[in-house]
This record gives C-alpha cells, structure tokens and sequence, in this order.
C-alpha cells in the first residue's frame, strides 16, 4: 500500500511540482514575498473570493450574496465564478499564510494536482506508467493551463476533479457498483462548485463515454438492474447536493437577467493554434485581433501526431484504443472554434455553419457564458490520454525507451509558456491606509472613470463597502442602479450619494470638494468626509433602499 501511494502519488505530485519551479522560475523563490498575479480583474477577484468566503464564514452568512459591493442593495454572487472548493481553500489557508501566500499556495496545487489527476487518468487507460507521467504533463502543464496561470483564473486553473471523475464515471459503466456511483458523484459535485464551464464540460464528456459504451455493448445493457441502481444514486447524490444551487441560479436569472456574457466570436480559438511551438506561441498570439492568446489551444504537433499514429495503428491497441478520446479530441475542438472561423487575420463566418452555432441553438444557456475557447480543457485532456496510450505502444518497440525520451523533449518544448508567470506586491495607495484607520466601517465611493477591479483588493484590506465592484457577471438591476449612483456623482449630486449611505469619497487629486472635510490628501488621489452634505451620511448601514430597482432595464 505505501508503495502504491508513493508510485501512484507522492512521486507525481514531486515530478510535476518540479516542472512547475522550472516552468515559472524564479516564481517559487519568491513564495513568500509576492503574489503570483498581475493586476488584472480576475486575480483580484480570486483573492477577494478568499475574503468574501472567510468573511461568510466568520458571519455565518450564505457566501452567494454580499452587500460589501455595490452598495446599497448589495449583489447575488451566483453567477460570479466564486469557485467555492478553492475559495474555501483559500479561505482556510489565510488562517495561517498571509493572503497573496494562501493565493500562491492554491495555484501551485491547483497545477500539481491537476498534473497527478491527468496522471491517474492516463494510466486508467493505458496501463503504462512513464507514458501516464508524460500525459499528466500534457494536461497539467498545457497551452490553456498555462496562460490561465499566468492570469490567476484559479477556478480556471483547477482541472484536478474532471479526470477523477471521469475515471470513476467509466468504472461504472463497465463494472457498476454502488461505491463507484458514490465516488462519481462526488468528483462531479467537486466539479460542479469549482467551475460551472467544467461542469458542462465533463457531463459533455460522460454522455461521449455513455454512446461509445452503447456503440460498443448495445443500448438494452444500461438498462440491466446492476446499471440502473447506481446510476440512480449518483444521479440522485449529484442533484441532491448541486441542485438547490441549480435552482437557485435559475430562479435569479428569471427574476432579475444576469449581463456581462463574452461575445463568442472573441473568446474562440484560431484554426492554427493547436500546431503552433512554445517559441511561436507568443509571437503568434500578438498578431491576433480577437481572443487571449493562440497559447491557450495549443495541443501541440507531437501530441496530434500521436493521435495520428493511434488511429493509423488502431487495429494494434484492440480494447485500448481510445475511441472515446479521439472523438472528444475533435469535437471538443470544432467546438472551441466558435461561430466563427477565425486564421491569423482573416474570419471566414458568412457561408459557414461551425459546430459551436448548432450546440448554441440546442442549449440556449450556452449564449451566457459565450467562451468556447474553454473547452480546450477537457481537449487538452483528451490528448493527454491519447498521447499516452499512443507511447505505451511505442514503447514496446526496439529502443522504446529513447523514443519515449526524445517525444517527451519534443511535448515539452512545444509546451514552454507563451507568457510568463507574473509576481509583485501591488502596491497599497496612502489614501487606503487612511480608510483602513477610519473608526467606522461606512461605505466609500471611491471614484474612477471606468470599473476599475483594484477597489476590491482594497476592500480586503480596509473593509469598508463599496460601489460597484468587478464580478462576472451583474444584473440588470444591479448594473442600472449601480449607473444611477454614478450619475449623481457625475452631476456633482454628492447629497444624493450620503442619502445612499456614502459617507466616504475618494476623488483625484485635483478635485475640490468644498465643505466636505478633507481626510487624506496624496500625489494622485483625495480621501473626503461627506457629512457635512447631510446627516444621512451616518446612516444605519443595515438600512434597505426605499426603491425597488429590480424592473429596471
């Protein structure tokens, strides 16, 4: 047994987080004095869902809403990509680590984990060790994962529960049992409260297993009273624990439209991205008008050619041949192709009827999340598979070990990041430290031209509500009252801005405010005392809005 944990764990685990250290040197040697993020919105989201969630739990308050943004009213955070088995992680973790330490932590497990998971589930299907360390690499280490990294998409970033649940999902296809329904239940639950994208993903991939199983062995067998039973209880375990989320998400989005949708044609990849080198991928992804990066679809010439060689031979691996794979291997990437065609600089959209159209006119739901370069996460795992069922085979040839070793350097240089991972200490602007040292914890309208995502990592630091704030996806109410409050400070209306509840404004430099009291005055930015505009600036800050802003446009 200890030998199998060290085989089939703890070696993974110390191979792949070495690949890590190498990959993003000399990030680890910073560990404890910078962030492994830049300043972009979905970073400083990730580290405030770690807040928000300890600030839940320390309140015994439901983590999917929040009046700590967009103050009055406060917002739903059920559409937002809370990603709660990593934000309570997080959360936990910012017990004993500083917050950019607990943040560093979850995103080098996230990476291992995932390398261990792709691991695990290459040799499920292969049975062969080295060749599964290289497809652990694959999924690990790929094109998508990486520049997800370098962004600090955490929830984006976690692909450990997709593998072990597809792992337990074929186990009990072909040799049902209760304890293995139990098990896919869980690792799909997992699934579900890290990423709703990952979610669709790998139901997308259990339904490809399901008609391959019935290809295979004729509909009526899944109807055999083995099948049914723990069918039944992973189905009822899932909907039991995800489904009051479900229905919850649905019920919001029918009383009050979530907005903020990305345009699918942007956020597709380009028809030349899977076969692009880690030296082009960079260079490449610059010259692209649309999209974050060819970096994000690679799958690699090595690894394609792999797939080639395995359906070329296929007559030679018999019950192994991954018939599965390589159809979630080409779907998975017509799919990402979007509604569009796009090659370098040219979009061919006008004659064309892409994959990705017929999937959105199935399932309409599809049209709000509207990125379906993310479905390169599970292609990348196929490939992963493919990839190592295709090297145990080489394997067993003359010299199978140095081919192995030279395909490996060949998966690995193509592999190189296109961009490297990020790490600093943002820095902290006097006038938060003011806010930070005020005696009470009254809201502050902290002015910028456009929705700036930095509010929030102050927020984590003075605690103090907000206006607006950077969160997937927003409401309609949200998104108009949140517009009325800017427009009262645009009209220069700062009564109307206390009668909201802000007694705190924080304006450029250049702004005068007069007979407000100035509370902090730096290079760039003022900190003001509104209540000196009316007395409601002190007010009760449990009060509700009198207006109901929620059949707004």
């Amino acid at each position: 047994m200890k030998n199998r944990i060290l085989r089939f764990g703890l070696f993974p685990l110390l191979v792949y987080f070495a690949i890590f250290c190498v990959l993003t040197f000399p990030a680890i040697t910073r560990f404890g004095s910078q962030w492994y993020a830049d300043s972009s919105g979905d970073a400083i989201q990730n580290l405030w869902n770690f807040w928000h969630v300890r600030q839940s739990i320390a309140t015994l308050q439901s983590p999917y809403h929040t009046s700590m943004l967009f103050y009055p009213e406060g917002t739903t955070l059920l559409a937002q990509t809370l990603s709660p088995t990593n934000s309570f992680l997080g959360a936990g973790l910012s017990l004993v680590l500083t917050p950019y330490q607990a943040y560093n932590t979850v995103m080098i497990l996230a990476v291992v984990l995932s390398g261990l998971s792709g691991f695990l589930i290459a040799y499920y299907f292969s049975r062969s060790y080295w060749p599964s360390i290289v497809g652990g690499f694959i999924y690990g280490f790929s094109g998508f994962a990486m520049l997800h990294l370098s962004y600090g998409r955490i929830n984006l970033m976690s692909l450990e529960w997709v593998p072990l649940f597809l792992i337990f999902w074929h186990k009990l296809l072909t040799r049902p049992s209760l304890k293995r329904g139990l098990l896919a239940s869980l690792f799909l639950i997992l699934t579900a409260y890290t990423d709703l994208y990952y979610l669709f993903f790998a139901c997308f991939t259990a339904a490809i297993f399901l008609a391959v199983f019935m290809f295979r062995n004729g509909w009526r067998r899944i109807l055999d009273r083995r099948y049914l039973v723990p069918l039944a209880l992973f189905g009822s375990l899932f909907l039991l624990a995800f489904g009051p989320f479900l229905l919850a998400l649905i019920s919001a989005e029918l009383k009050d439209p979530f907005i903020d949708a990305h345009p699918a044609a942007t956020y597709s990849i380009d028809l030349l991205a899977p076969f692009l080198p880690g030296f082009l991928k960079g260079w490449y992804s610059s010259r692209l008008s649309f999209g974050e990066g060819a970096g994000e679809g690679l799958i690699g010439v090595t690894v394609l050619a792999l797939a080639a060689y395995v359906v070329i031979k296929r007559k030679q691996f018999g019950k192994r041949f991954p018939l599965e794979w390589l159809l979630l291997l080409g779907i998975g990437f017509l799919y990402s192709l979007g509604p569009v065609l796009h090659v370098y600089h040219h979009t061919f959209g006008n004659h064309l009827i892409m994959p990705y159209t017929v999937f959105q006119d199935l399932l309409p739901f599809l049209r709000l999340a509207g990125m379906p370069d993310r479905i390169m996460a599970l292609t990348t795992l196929a490939a992963a598979v493919i990839a190592a069922v295709a090297l145990s085979r080489i394997m067993n040839r003359k010299r199978g070990w140095l081919l192995l070793v030279l395909i490996a350097t060949a998966i690995g240089v193509e592999y190189l990041p296109a961009r490297a991972l990020p790490a600093g200490v943002p820095p902290i602007p006097g006038y938060v430290t003011a806010i930070e040292s005020l005696p009470d914890k009254a809201p502050v309208y902290d002015y910028y031209p456009k929705e700036n995502p930095v509010n929030m990592l102050y927020q984590t630091l003075d605690d103090h509500p907000i206006v607006g704030g950077f969160i997937s996806r927003r409401t309609r109410s949200v998104f108009a009252r949140n517009n009325e409050i800017k427009q009262s400070f645009a009209d220069g209306d700062y009564s109307a801005l206390c009668g909201d509840g802000f007694k705190y404004l924080v304006v450029d430099a250049s702004v005068d405010l007069p007979g407000a009291r100035l509370l902090y005055s730096g290079q760039h930015r003022k900190l003001y005392d509104l209540s000196g505009y009316s007395k409601s600036c002190t007010a009760d800050l449990t009060r509700t809005s009198l207006t109901n802003y929620s059949k707004l446009n």
